[in-house]
């Protein structure tokens, strides 16, 4: 695998430091010089070349695409993503290629489902500077095994690769392609968040203990848990 940042150079009009994202070019500060329309029908890019450049990667209106068409990236991609201040709705969704993913420093949001079924997600590494996720943005991702929150994040935190908010009353994600057969609950935890186990696939037994503050399981939590055949809840 190999770190990749992606931007263009299409008839010269696009800087390096310049970046494709959010559906358009944006320059290092943010400002937006010509959408994604533009850039194809106007500038002439080629969208199934590889843009080499320095930041951060191609068009959130449809990564997937521009990623898997890249014949350079088909044996997987670690994404850095920094310099921006959110990942839109649904920005990754489907990415297949991707397998590692860096919320790097600056990203203060994460909208829903951004990396939704993202097939071969392994690892994700979050930052220090974001302090909102959306709900299930690593929402079927059977692959993935473990989730970092940076122990400066002032919102979440991760314990055993699970994400939870910093105080751990609300589990937000179990990684789905952890082996473990077992989960025990913490007892600091009182809400399990919508669809935060759906489809843990190894997940034999969910156990809270009689000391558990688990009070609010909302929809979906154990949806498509195929192996899950023993549930204890406090009373």
């Amino acid at each position: 695998n190999a770190t990749y940042g992606f931007a263009t150079n299409a008839n010269n009009f696009i800087k390096p430091d310049d970046t494709v994202f959010a559906g358009g070019l944006y320059d290092a500060h943010g400002v937006l010089i010509a959408s994604w329309d533009t850039l194809i029908n106007d500038y002439g890019m080629d969208i199934s070349k590889n843009y080499t450049a320095s930041t951060c990667i191609s068009d959130p209106a449809n990564p997937a695409f521009i990623l898997n068409s890249t014949p350079a990236l088909q044996q997987g991609v670690s994404l850095v993503i920094n310099n921006f201040s959110k990942i839109g709705d649904y920005a990754f969704y489907n990415c297949s290629i991707l397998t590692n993913v860096v919320v790097g420093p600056g990203i203060v949001e994460v909208g829903y489902a951004a990396f939704r079924k993202c097939q071969n997600l392994q690892v994700v590494s979050i930052s220090s500077s974001v302090r909102k996720m959306h709900t299930s943005p690593f929402l079927y991702c059977p692959s993935l095994t473990y989730i970092n929150v940076h122990e400066d994040n002032a919102v979440y935190t991760s314990t055993d690769g699970i994400l939870y908010n910093k105080d751990m009353s609300i589990l937000y994600q179990y990684p789905l392609g952890n082996v473990r057969n077992v989960f025990y609950l913490p007892d600091s935890v009182m809400v399990l968040e919508e669809h935060s186990f759906a489809g843990a696939k190894y997940l034999k037994e969910f156990i809270t203990n009689e000391t558990s503050n688990l009070t609010i399981k909302k929809q979906g939590v154990f949806d498509e848990c195929e192996n899950l055949t023993n549930i204890v809840l406090p009373e």
